[in-house]
């Protein structure tokens, strides 16, 4: 009878053992999305100021001394998969926005490879601002470097 009991406890501790030994699944590691989160991103962004060399330049800035720098002046519409920018200082506004496919990862931004931006700074307020630096451009004569402004 001593035997029994003793197999018995036995196969009671080895059931407990497998039972509680067994690992918790482990938690996912957060998402890191940079400064700004996909969430935060989308939405209809408005050109307020383009910064380079240390001068600012908007809508009402006089650009004969800095060539074709009118062109970092756009209005970007974010969605978790495309942008759409469009010149920010048409008036009226006769053009159709361009669409570019959306990369984020982390603090970069990529627009069909033909804009990439580093998220400079996002601040949630009203309005939220966004800056981006102007990494790279696929027209070789746009001002790289600067930085853009924009609020939602």
């Amino acid at each position: 009878m001593k035997k029994v009991a003793y197999l018995l406890t036995l196969i009671f501790a080895l059931s407990l053992i497998s039972v509680s030994c067994c690992k918790d699944d482990p938690e996912p590691d957060p998402v890191d999305e940079g400064l700004i989160t996909l969430a935060e991103l989308n939405g209809d962004w408005n050109f307020d100021s383009y910064t380079y060399n240390g001068t600012e330049y908007n809508c009402g800035s006089v650009l004969t001394s800095v060539p074709n720098i009118d062109l970092a002046f756009i209005n970007i519409q974010f969605t978790n998969t495309k942008a759409y920018i469009d010149d920010a200082c048409d008036t009226p506004i006769v053009d159709t926005p361009m669409e570019y496919n959306l990369t984020k990862d982390l603090n970069y931004i990529a627009l069909n490879n033909v804009y990439e931006f580093t998220v400079i700074s996002y601040v949630e307020g009203t309005p939220d601002v966004l800056v981006l630096q102007l990494d790279a451009v696929s027209w070789n004569y746009i001002y790289e470097g600067g930085t853009l402004t924009l609020t939602k």
